[in-house]
């Protein structure tokens, strides 16, 4: 038994001979429009929600007490600057050096 999908000549294993094969015949049933709602679906729930959100990490640092931390996180996606400042070691916001006799 070959696959069910047009041109596949591979044993299938039930209908298909593997998973991608099977992803993209539905692909086709399901069409264009199934995956442009989708998408509108996808853009209104973080429309809804906002961007600028506090995500559950920043939370989380901040009710460890180490603001410092999440402020940085948060003005690093704020300016679009998180995919450089992880590649360039530069931030925003930069750590400030920790010294004797102040709170961190």
């Amino acid at each position: 038994m070959t696959c069910g999908r047009d041109g596949c000549e591979l044993p299938a294993v039930k209908l298909y001979c593997s998973r991608s094969c099977a992803a993209k015949v539905n692909a086709q049933k399901r069409g264009h429009a199934f995956f442009v709602a989708l998408g509108v679906k996808g853009r209104a729930a973080i429309r809804k929600r906002g961007s600028v959100a506090l995500m559950r990490s920043d939370a989380l640092l901040m009710a460890a007490g180490r603001y410092g931390e999440a402020a940085r996180h948060i003005y690093d996606r704020a300016y679009s600057a998180g995919w450089c400042a992880g590649r360039t070691g530069s931030h925003q916001l930069p750590a400030r050096a920790k010294r004797e006799g102040t709170a961190a």
